[in-house]
């Protein structure tokens, strides 16, 4: 275990589990001294987190996780040190989250048009004001008896996060046949946001948005990306290398994060990724945000 965390979740963020400062009491069971809660789209759980986590004894970094798209791909900017009252962020965080709201009725159109039996209604009672996310749909799904024999939902069935899988292996990518743009705004807006608001931007779980490919993330670091978060709970030790060189290459930061959900993501838990570059990675991470 590590106790360096700068990737977590707290009921906040549409796929949150947990208050945040019940987020803080995780992380300091699990030996996490310094972390951060990086809501979706959302930075009202920030001030507490923070209050919270002086009582423990952690310094919580002020944070949040922008979904933002990206040559037609959808892809996740953390922004640490942010002001979480900056107007230009929330501003972004509202029209995003509106925006996800209304395409809720889209993504289970796809999903049904893929095959997939479900009750829309259903769907929306246990979704969070309204906002569709698949492992909603895929909870609903799994429980119809008119899937049992789907081809797609056969891993889900023995999966401990089953939407998450069923997102990454169906929805994921522009290819993917489940894919929707999210209602996501532009990659270049988000880390103008972050930056107005005094944060630096980070590059989230590429491995899993992109794969190797270095000529978008030449380009994610062309508009603005200052670092990456190359050890993540999605990437194998080959892709921690590479993006630790690719950070080198490109002279950005490294960091590292869970990206600790809860219930969503049960597998998932708090400090689980360590790096042995710790130290380091907070030294730099402290140095660019001027603490």
């Amino acid at each position: 275990m590590s106790w360096l965390d700068l990737h977590m979740h707290s009921v906040e963020s549409m796929d949150g589990e947990y208050p945040p400062e019940q987020v803080v009491s995780i992380a300091y069971q699990a030996g996490v001294t310094v972390m951060a809660i990086c809501d979706h789209d959302n930075t009202s759980g920030v001030g507490q987190g923070i209050m919270t986590a002086k009582e423990f004894g952690i310094n919580c970094i002020p944070g949040v996780e922008l979904d933002v798209r990206f040559e037609g791909r959808n892809f996740h900017i953390l922004g640490y040190g942010i002001d979480p009252q900056q107007k230009d962020l929330l501003e972004f965080c509202d029209q995003v989250k509106r925006n996800k709201i209304q395409t809720g009725q889209t993504r289970m159109k796809k999903m049904h048009e893929m095959g997939l039996f479900f009750d829309d209604r259903e769907v929306l009672k246990i979704s969070k004001q309204g906002h569709v996310i698949v492992a909603d749909i895929i909870d609903i799904a799994l429980e119809d008896d008119r899937n049992k024999n789907n081809p797609m939902l056969e891993k889900c069935r023995t999966s401990a996060m089953p939407g998450v899988d069923f997102y990454w292996n169906y929805c994921a990518k522009p290819e993917s046949p489940g894919f929707i743009a999210e209602g996501n705004l532009p990659a270049e807006e988000g880390i103008r946001c972050i930056k107005a608001a005094g944060g630096v931007p980070i590059l989230a779980h590429p491995g899993i948005n992109m794969g190797k490919n270095e000529e978008m993330f030449g380009k994610l670091v062309e508009v603005g990306i200052e670092g990456v978060e190359a050890f993540c709970s999605y990437h194998q030790n080959k892709e921690d290398v590479f993006y630790q060189e690719l950070a080198k290459k490109y002279g950005i930061l490294v960091t590292q994060g869970s990206d600790f959900h809860g219930k969503l993501k049960p597998q998932i838990k708090a400090g689980s990724i360590e790096s042995g570059l710790e130290d380091e990675i907070c030294k730099n991470l402290y140095k660019k945000l001027g603490w």
